[in-house]
């Protein structure tokens, strides 16, 4: 059995640790509030290993560089990347926001890791193209046990920890999941006779205080209201009928929220189990568009030239990478400029009437605009995912070259950051067609 170590290569991290433990605590179907406390608290093993290791330190509030990133690292660690965008030093808060961000990298790194070392035993399933879902099919049992055990066995005792157990255990405290693990029959009873020393174990390491005192407070601040998927208001089912071609098709609310993530042809997309099994239950047709799309350096709207006109799918709010759109509108051509100046507020300015595609383009770069148009075509499948969050997958064919994108949307923001955040980006980008047709045009992806 291998050891408890962060720092040993044939010992198991904390982030590795957490991954076999957690594996005894299965989440609860369709919660997303224990997908949300599993993806902090992987966050937080990272920290508490790079600490661990001398690459970071905390003053229980901020977590700062100790050492440089070394510029010969061809893959510095996840956190050490986003603290030196941060200027090498970061509150606690905001470090494990910016982690969990980007947690699909780090569980897809964790699980490639325990693979390698004999501990699970992880199979991908295709679903459709290039895109997979992996899943824990096994794992070694006598490995989970030589972690547990010893833990447990300090809990009980008065015995002094090694600090990477007082860690660990100060992890599994502030995520919740203290009682399960080590008491899985009955963690309402057995937890309350340790909680004295348990509170004085999670002491002991000041990183990992600081990491678990963290992810408490978010933890209580995220329950307020995650919802479950029982909590989502679920669509009217339809009347059962033979025929796939019966299916309702999705139907944009009001205003959505999106998140969209594109790959190139080469990279197999993985999707979290966060997202259930993405099956067929019956033979859904493919959806194949020509269209072409209006780019503006700078906007995230969605504008295509359709027909004699545009389609244009206007943002009203942006989030970080998140965007929420109202429904799609049509503007004909002949339109007046000041049609169009809720988009482009510079056509303010212009009193003309636009007779064309041509005069509109001509019109934004006039005032400024950096505009240009790129055809894509796009083979697309959807599926409905859990918390009421609509997937779609698909291929696309751009400037002769193929790629995967990704796209989720829901009336629910929490709900598309849980699930979002678990996807693996890779050499991906993460953003609107805008941006990912602005990096195409200037061959900066694929």
């Amino acid at each position: 059995m291998r050891p408890l170590s962060s720092t040993s290569p044939d010992g198991f991290s904390i982030a590795e640790a957490f991954t076999l433990l957690s594996l005894a605590v299965p989440k609860a179907a369709g919660s997303l509030a224990a997908w949300s406390d599993a993806d902090f608290a992987l966050a937080g093993a990272h920290l508490m290993d790079l600490s661990f290791q001398d690459r970071i330190d905390s003053d229980l509030d901020t977590v700062f560089a100790v050492r440089p990133s070394d510029p010969h690292d061809a893959a510095p660690p996840l956190a050490l990347t986003i603290l030196d965008r941060l200027g090498g030093r970061a509150p606690m808060a905001v470090m494990l926001n910016e982690v969990v961000g980007r947690v699909g990298e780090l569980r897809s790194e964790t699980l490639a890791s325990l693979a390698a070392k004999g501990a699970v035993h992880v199979r991908a399933q295709n679903i459709l193209w290039d895109f997979v879902q992996s899943k824990i099919v096994g794992h070694a049992a006598a490995e989970v046990d030589g972690i547990r055990d010893p833990l447990m066995a300090l809990i009980e005792t008065d015995d002094l920890p090694d600090p990477e157990q007082a860690a660990l255990i100060s992890l599994l405290h502030a995520c919740g999941m203290i009682g399960a693990v080590f008491e899985r029959a009955y963690p309402d009873r057995w937890l309350p006779g340790h909680d004295s020393r348990v509170d004085a174990l999670r002491r002991m390491d000041l990183v990992g205080r600081g990491v678990a005192d963290a992810l408490v407070v978010m933890r209580q601040r995220l329950s307020t209201y995650l919802l479950d998927a029982g909590d989502v208001p679920k669509p009217a089912k339809p009347a059962k009928k033979k025929s796939a071609a019966a299916r309702p098709a999705y139907v944009r609310s009001k205003t959505t929220w999106e998140w969209r993530a594109f790959w190139p042809a080469d990279d197999a997309v993985d999707i979290p189990l966060s997202f259930g099994r993405l099956k067929d239950k019956v033979a859904r047709a493919e959806e194949k568009n020509r269209d072409v799309y209006l780019f503006v350096h700078g906007k995230r709207d969605n504008i295509k030239f359709r027909g004699e006109g545009l389609k244009v799918k206007p943002i009203i709010e942006a989030f970080d990478e998140f965007s929420a759109f109202a429904p799609s509108e049509k503007i004909t051509f002949p339109t007046r400029a000041s049609v169009l100046a809720a988009i482009f507020p510079r056509f303010n300015e212009i009193e003309a009437k636009l007779a064309s595609r041509d005069e509109l383009l001509a019109a934004l770069s006039a005032t400024g605009y950096r505009p240009s148009v790129i055809e894509v075509v796009k083979t697309r499948r959807d599926y409905q995912g859990v918390f009421g969050v609509h997937v779609e997958l698909a291929t696309l064919w751009v400037d002769q070259r193929k790629f995967h994108s990704i796209s989720l949307e829901s009336r629910y923001l929490t709900a598309l950051r849980v699930l979002a955040r678990g996807i693996p980006i890779g050499n991906g980008i993460v953003g609107g067609y805008g941006a990912f047709l602005e990096r195409v045009a200037l061959n900066r992806i694929g």
